[in-house]
């Protein structure tokens, strides 16, 4: 069963662009190279950013979290946050006609 995950990120004002930059190069490589790996997307507001992602499975988005990708993408970004990442791990509930799943 797919799975939808939703990561919140807060930088430090000063470091918002940074960490946008970081996340842009991560994502390109998580798309690429993390296998089970279906949206993978960054979406700003303000000095917040949100990634959303879908994953075939479980077990695909836990190989991410420790993916090459994602441990260097985490020891860059560690010092640019002003507060710790939030994160949701949602199961799908589709409704109706196909807009109602990601």
């Amino acid at each position: 069963m797919t799975v939808v995950v939703v990561a919140t990120i807060h930088p430090k004002p000063e470091s918002v662009d940074q960490v946008i930059d970081l996340f842009e190069k991560t994502i390109t490589r998580v798309q690429q190279e993390d296998a089970g790996c279906e949206l993978y997307a960054m979406h700003t507001e303000a000095d917040t950013i949100v990634v959303i992602e879908k994953w075939a499975d479980a077990e695909a988005h836990q190989a991410h979290l420790t993916s090459p990708a994602m441990n260097e993408m985490n020891a860059a970004v560690e010092e640019l946050l002003a507060d710790k990442t939030q994160i949701t791990v949602l199961q799908p509930h589709p409704v109706g006609d196909g807009k109602g799943a990601l």
